[in-house]
């Protein structure tokens, strides 16, 4: 792994996290075996930031602002069932759901709305803010 790296815990499971770092790649640890990745996912652009979905019911949903590589929504398919203890049967699928290419420089920030406004519970997708860095720009949309 290069470059300088985070880490976020989940919400909806105390036993997993996600890593990120410069190198372009998404990994996905259980945190009770954290010396080797459940996945490596590649994203492209290099990471700046990571936001799980706040909703559970969208538990799997990770946003991305990838540097050069524009931003990014990657699911990862019943996120709960990657930590089976019987790693050998576990099935761990994932893909990239949404992205957005609209800024003119670097990703750099990004979140999902937050809070359960009636309009917000209406529809699947959740609103997003993402701002890029050197053009100062704030885009909303939707993921």
């Amino acid at each position: 792994m290069q470059g300088q790296g985070y880490v976020f815990l989940s919400k909806f499971s105390y036993m997993s996290f996600r890593m990120y770092s410069y190198d372009e790649n998404l990994r996905i640890f259980d945190a009770r075996n954290a010396k080797t990745a459940l996945e490596t996912i590649p994203v492209g652009g290099g990471i700046w930031r990571t936001k799980w979905h706040p909703s559970a019911k969208r538990k799997g949903d990770v946003l991305l602002a990838c540097m050069h590589g524009g931003f990014k929504v990657v699911h990862l398919d019943e996120p709960q069932l990657w930590l089976a203890p019987d790693e050998k049967k576990t099935v761990r699928t994932w893909a990239e759901t949404t992205s957005f290419d609209k800024h003119k420089s670097i990703a750099y920030g990004v979140d999902w709305q937050r809070g359960t406004s009636p309009e917000a519970l209406m529809t699947d997708d959740s609103l997003v803010a993402s701002c890029s860095f050197y053009d100062h720009l704030l885009h909303l949309w939707r993921a």
